[in-house]
Parts: structure tokens; sequence; C-alpha cells
């Protein structure tokens, strides 16, 4: 089982982050989704960089929702994410809309018991 202090420093690792890049508040684009070069997704509001765990550079893309109050991922650009640990995860109900389209690290994902999934809000770690 890996300590809590290693899970905690991993997650601040591989938390998406635009190495000081400001990301756009442009509207998030199917242009942006799909950037495979920096200077497409500057231009499309995203931060280019390795984001996750991976080496490989990509397009982050932000969401206008950030921070809104969701009981499910259908509400939101990105997810519905909380911040609870583990344990807590399944009883969650209310959540943040995330701050960008694709999330890393380990998150309490939100669902309405009658989302399209039809599962309960759970967590999961995304690298």
């Amino acid at each position: 089982m890996i300590p809590r202090l290693t899970v905690v420093l991993l997650t601040l690792l591989v938390a998406p982050s635009c190495g000081g890049e400001k990301c756009s508040d442009k509207p998030v684009t199917d242009a942006c989704l799909s950037a495979e070069s920096r200077s497409d997704c500057l231009r499309e509001g995203g931060c280019w960089g390795a984001h996750g765990l991976t080496e490989v550079s990509s397009c982050l893309c932000p969401t206008r929702d950030a921070g809104t109050e969701c009981a499910d991922a259908q509400e939101c650009e990105g997810y519905c994410i909380a911040d609870v640990d583990e344990a807590a995860c399944e009883a969650v109900t209310q959540g943040v809309c995330s701050e960008f389209v694709t999330v890393y690290g380990c998150n309490c994902m939100v669902r309405a018991p009658q989302s399209a999934s039809d599962e309960p809000s759970g967590y999961g770690c995304y690298d």
C-alpha cells in the first residue's frame, strides 16, 4: 500500500499546469481538443506541455465553467469533481466543474444517481 504522503506528492507532481503560461478564457473548441502542436494549442486557448505522468506534450484545454457547482459531469465542459478522499467519494452528491477538460491525478468523480452511466460517484486516478 502506498503511504498517503506519497499519493499527495504524486498528485501535486501530475496536477495540470501550464508551466507559467496563462490559458486563454476562450470557449473550449474542438480545435483546442485536437491541437497537435504548441502553436495550434496556444492559438485555441489551451496550455501546451507534458501533463500527468507522460513526457509527451499535449494541449490542455481550460473550461469556462471551472468551479461551478455540479451534480454530474453532464453539467460541465470537463468533469464534476469533489475534493474528498476515496473513502468518502461514493456518498458525494455535489462537486465543482473541473478547471480543464482533461483531469489528471486522483479525483472523486461526482455522478448523479440517475446519470447516463447509472453509477455512483467514484474515485479514480488518471495519468
